[in-house]
Protein backbone atom coordinates (compact mmCIF):
# COMPACT_ATOMS: atom_id res chain seq x y z
CA UNK A 1 0.00 0.00 0.00
CA UNK A 2 1.36 3.39 -0.95
CA UNK A 3 -0.12 6.72 0.18
CA UNK A 4 0.74 10.07 -1.21
CA UNK A 5 -0.62 13.41 0.01
CA UNK A 6 -0.14 16.79 -1.52
CA UNK A 7 -0.83 19.95 0.46
CA UNK A 8 0.24 23.04 -1.40
CA UNK A 9 3.86 22.50 -2.33
CA UNK A 10 4.52 20.04 0.48
CA UNK A 11 4.84 16.37 -0.42
CA UNK A 12 4.29 13.60 2.08
CA UNK A 13 4.99 10.10 0.89
CA UNK A 14 4.25 6.97 2.85
CA UNK A 15 7.65 5.50 2.04
CA UNK A 16 10.29 6.74 4.46
CA UNK A 17 13.03 8.99 3.17
CA UNK A 18 16.48 8.40 4.41
CA UNK A 19 17.87 11.44 6.07
CA UNK A 20 21.56 12.12 6.14
CA UNK A 21 22.89 11.60 9.59
CA UNK A 22 26.30 12.55 10.83
CA UNK A 23 28.12 12.39 14.08
CA UNK A 24 29.93 15.45 15.32
CA UNK A 25 32.14 14.74 18.32
CA UNK A 26 33.46 18.14 19.29
CA UNK A 27 32.81 17.86 23.00
CA UNK A 28 36.34 18.32 24.32
CA UNK A 29 36.78 18.85 28.04
CA UNK A 30 36.81 22.44 29.04
CA UNK A 31 37.39 24.62 32.04
CA UNK A 32 40.51 24.98 34.12
CA UNK A 33 43.14 27.31 32.78
CA UNK A 34 44.70 29.24 35.61
CA UNK A 35 48.21 30.50 36.09
CA UNK A 36 50.00 27.17 36.39
CA UNK A 37 51.75 27.58 33.06
CA UNK A 38 48.63 26.55 31.14
CA UNK A 39 49.16 25.60 27.54
CA UNK A 40 49.40 22.43 25.53
CA UNK A 41 53.14 22.24 25.56
CA UNK A 42 55.90 20.04 26.78
CA UNK A 43 58.11 20.57 29.74
CA UNK A 44 57.77 20.58 33.46
CA UNK A 45 54.35 20.96 34.90
CA UNK A 46 53.28 23.05 31.94
CA UNK A 47 52.93 20.16 29.54
CA UNK A 48 49.36 19.78 28.48
CA UNK A 49 48.54 22.93 30.36
CA UNK A 50 50.17 21.73 33.55
CA UNK A 51 47.28 19.34 33.82
CA UNK A 52 44.88 22.17 33.05
CA UNK A 53 41.98 21.52 30.79
CA UNK A 54 41.77 23.03 27.35
CA UNK A 55 40.09 26.40 27.86
CA UNK A 56 39.55 26.87 24.12
CA UNK A 57 37.76 23.57 23.70
CA UNK A 58 35.07 24.78 21.33
CA UNK A 59 37.37 26.88 19.15
CA UNK A 60 39.92 24.31 18.00
CA UNK A 61 40.10 20.59 17.63
CA UNK A 62 43.28 18.62 18.19
CA UNK A 63 44.84 17.51 14.97
CA UNK A 64 47.84 15.42 14.17
CA UNK A 65 50.46 16.43 11.67
CA UNK A 66 51.11 14.25 8.67
CA UNK A 67 54.46 12.62 9.27
CA UNK A 68 56.54 11.21 6.48
CA UNK A 69 57.37 7.55 6.85
CA UNK A 70 60.33 6.88 9.10
CA UNK A 71 63.50 5.70 7.36
CA UNK A 72 65.27 3.22 9.64
CA UNK A 73 68.35 3.29 7.38
CA UNK A 74 68.79 7.07 7.64
CA UNK A 75 71.58 8.49 9.78
CA UNK A 76 70.74 11.67 11.67
CA UNK A 77 72.18 13.56 14.58
CA UNK A 78 69.35 13.81 17.10
CA UNK A 79 71.47 14.88 20.04
CA UNK A 80 71.71 18.56 20.79
CA UNK A 81 69.47 21.43 21.79
CA UNK A 82 66.21 22.06 19.96
CA UNK A 83 63.75 24.95 20.11
CA UNK A 84 60.24 23.56 19.71
CA UNK A 85 56.69 24.82 19.25
CA UNK A 86 53.43 22.94 19.67
CA UNK A 87 50.40 23.78 17.51
CA UNK A 88 47.61 23.48 20.06
CA UNK A 89 44.70 25.72 21.07
CA UNK A 90 46.85 27.39 23.74
CA UNK A 91 50.11 27.15 21.85
CA UNK A 92 53.37 26.23 23.48
CA UNK A 93 57.10 26.51 23.07
CA UNK A 94 60.28 25.55 24.83
CA UNK A 95 63.57 23.74 24.61
CA UNK A 96 64.35 20.08 24.12
CA UNK A 97 67.79 18.68 24.94
CA UNK A 98 68.81 15.24 23.68
CA UNK A 99 72.06 13.70 24.93
CA UNK A 100 73.88 10.59 23.73
CA UNK A 101 75.94 8.80 26.37
CA UNK A 102 77.50 5.37 25.81
CA UNK A 103 75.18 4.65 22.89
CA UNK A 104 72.04 5.51 24.87
CA UNK A 105 69.91 8.62 24.60
CA UNK A 106 68.64 10.74 27.47
CA UNK A 107 67.42 14.29 27.77
CA UNK A 108 64.97 16.76 29.17
CA UNK A 109 62.28 19.14 27.98
CA UNK A 110 61.68 22.68 29.24
CA UNK A 111 58.62 24.87 28.81
CA UNK A 112 59.12 28.59 28.18
CA UNK A 113 56.23 29.24 30.56
CA UNK A 114 57.79 27.80 33.70
CA UNK A 115 61.41 26.86 32.84
CA UNK A 116 61.25 23.54 34.76
CA UNK A 117 63.39 20.76 33.31
CA UNK A 118 61.44 17.51 33.00
CA UNK A 119 63.51 14.38 32.33
CA UNK A 120 62.66 12.31 29.26
CA UNK A 121 62.18 8.57 29.36
CA UNK A 122 62.20 6.00 26.58
CA UNK A 123 64.31 8.21 24.31
CA UNK A 124 64.83 6.29 21.06
CA UNK A 125 66.45 7.15 17.76
CA UNK A 126 65.68 4.70 14.96
CA UNK A 127 67.04 6.00 11.67
CA UNK A 128 65.50 9.45 11.29
CA UNK A 129 62.76 8.85 13.88
CA UNK A 130 63.16 10.41 17.32
CA UNK A 131 60.64 9.33 19.95
CA UNK A 132 60.44 9.94 23.67
CA UNK A 133 58.00 10.38 26.49
CA UNK A 134 57.83 12.11 29.84
CA UNK A 135 55.48 12.32 32.78
CA UNK A 136 53.89 15.36 34.24
CA UNK A 137 51.70 15.89 37.26
CA UNK A 138 48.53 17.78 36.55
CA UNK A 139 45.88 19.43 38.60
CA UNK A 140 44.84 17.34 41.57
CA UNK A 141 48.02 15.26 41.40
CA UNK A 142 46.93 13.35 38.28
CA UNK A 143 49.83 11.79 36.37
CA UNK A 144 49.87 12.03 32.58
CA UNK A 145 52.31 10.53 30.10
CA UNK A 146 53.15 12.77 27.15
CA UNK A 147 54.43 10.89 24.08
CA UNK A 148 56.30 12.47 21.18
CA UNK A 149 57.16 10.89 17.84
CA UNK A 150 59.06 12.98 15.31
CA UNK A 151 61.10 12.78 12.12
CA UNK A 152 64.48 14.53 12.09
CA UNK A 153 65.50 16.13 8.79
CA UNK A 154 68.81 17.97 9.05
CA UNK A 155 68.38 20.69 11.66
CA UNK A 156 64.59 20.39 11.86
CA UNK A 157 62.14 17.97 13.40
CA UNK A 158 58.42 17.57 12.89
CA UNK A 159 56.07 15.20 14.61
CA UNK A 160 53.15 14.56 16.91
CA UNK A 161 52.77 15.18 20.63
CA UNK A 162 50.15 12.95 22.22
CA UNK A 163 48.75 14.67 25.30
CA UNK A 164 46.63 11.99 26.92
CA UNK A 165 42.89 12.62 26.65
CA UNK A 166 43.48 16.11 25.26
CA UNK A 167 44.48 14.75 21.85
CA UNK A 168 47.47 14.79 19.55
CA UNK A 169 49.06 18.00 18.36
CA UNK A 170 51.75 18.83 15.81
CA UNK A 171 55.18 19.66 17.22
CA UNK A 172 57.99 21.29 15.23
CA UNK A 173 61.53 22.08 16.20
CA UNK A 174 64.76 23.64 14.96
CA UNK A 175 68.22 22.92 16.22
CA UNK A 176 69.42 25.73 18.50
CA UNK A 177 72.48 27.56 17.17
Amino acid sequence: INFSYRIGKMNVDARPRRSRKSINNDDLKDGGGGDNGGGMEGGGGAAAGGGQRNTNAGSAKPTASTLPKADSAAVVKAEGSWNYTVESPQGGAGDLVIKKENGSYTGYITSKRNNNETPLSSVNVNGNELSFQYEMTGQGGNQMVIKVRSIVTGDELAGDMSVGTFGTFPIKGKRAQ
